[in-house]
């Protein structure tokens, strides 16, 4: 296996690498508790600077003809259970990354919530919709349990998130969306 660089570590984070790279990439996350810290040193360091960067949406036609020249037909994408890192985001909390699309800004993540954690409250400067899958999760003084929805609007603010038994959540959204 080709030596993996810290540049990657941050790669990672942002979502960039290709398929192949990225699966070479969380692999070595699994077997070197060393550069799974750096991972999380990244996206520690990385996360807060989408709040900084101005939102730009370029047009779909942009992005359909630079996929179009490149002679990408788009294929569907997957991810099984086994793949993908848990990256640390609070004491208890983690985040596991399942599709991010650089050119738009969509992402799509789990949350796993070990009981008895909370992750801290924080802003929303994009909409995030919420869906609940697994155990009870208090969002802004609610409870949701399995098969529950919310989402948190762009321009609010979630109070701190907790679980005292224990959750897994579906997120989504888009870093890309506040700038509409």
């Amino acid at each position: 296996m080709p030596e993996m660089s810290e540049e990657q570590a941050g790669e990672l984070v942002l979502g960039v690498l290709d398929d192949e790279v990225r699966m070479l990439v969380e692999r070595r996350m699994l077997d070197e508790p060393e550069f799974r810290r750096s991972v999380d040193f990244w996206s520690r360091r990385l996360m807060p600077l989408l709040d900084r960067v101005p939102r730009v949406t370029p047009p779909a036609t942009v992005w359909a003809a630079i996929r179009s020249r490149l002679g990408d037909t788009m294929p569907s994408g997957s991810r099984r259970q086994a793949e993908g890192v848990w990256i640390n985001i609070a004491p208890g909390a983690r985040l596991k990354m399942l599709h991010v699309d650089p050119a738009t800004g969509e992402r799509t993540g789990l949350m796993r919530m070990e009981p008895g954690s909370s992750v801290p409250e924080h802003n929303h400067p994009e909409a995030e919709a919420c869906f609940v899958l697994e155990g009870i999760v208090n969002i802004d003084g609610q409870d949701y349990s399995a098969g529950d929805y919310t989402i948190a609007y762009a321009g609010t603010r979630h109070e701190a998130i907790r679980s005292t038994a224990g959750g897994l959540v579906y997120l989504h959204w888009s870093a890309l969306s506040a700038a509409a």
